[in-house]
């Protein structure tokens, strides 16, 4: 091929074309840009850029849903050793709450000779009373290894002085 051959095919090229039509000078200086419109513009177009790759996400995970919908995994297989689980039930100040609280617990479906209980209880107020009768009534009913921790002020006072 000749150099004329080759300038030819490159002057007849799409690419080429656009870059003509993109420099073209035709409505030169007729608009220029201004700071205002940048500030309108970049913002504009930033946010515009984040929302399309949202909706795009959004669209792969419509797909992925359809392509494994039928991909479901098997129930889980049986436990033949259970662990020794402890709840534990930090409260302060909560007397309307804890007795919803321990009976929530209390209807734990886990074995009961390994779940231990313990309410651990910082209140000023009647608090300890009502949660100490809660926790008694429970434990009486069966809730397993139903613990009072009652760690105020007065309740912890003789055990820090206590000496040996």
């Amino acid at each position: 091929m000749t150099l004329s051959a080759i300038i030819w095919f490159l002057a007849q090229s799409k690419l080429t074309n656009y870059w003509h039509k993109l420099t073209d000078p035709t409505f030169r200086g007729i608009y220029h840009v201004n700071a205002f419109d940048l500030a309108m513009m970049i913002p504009y177009f930033i946010v515009l850029t984040i929302l399309a790759v949202y909706g795009l996400h959004r669209y792969w995970l419509v797909y992925d849903y359809y392509k494994y919908r039928k991909n479901v995994p098997g129930p889980p297989p049986a436990v033949t050793e259970w662990p020794r689980v402890t709840v534990q039930l930090p409260i302060f100040n909560e007397r309307y709450v804890i007795e919803r609280l321990v009976e929530a617990v209390a209807k734990f479906d886990y074995p009961p000779e390994l779940l231990d209980v313990q309410v651990l209880d910082d209140s000023t107020d009647e608090t300890c009373e009502v949660a100490l009768a809660c926790v008694d009534r429970h434990a009486a009913l069966g809730m397993p290894s139903a613990t009072f921790i009652a760690a105020t002020a007065k309740a912890s006072k003789p055990a820090l002085s206590k000496t040996d």
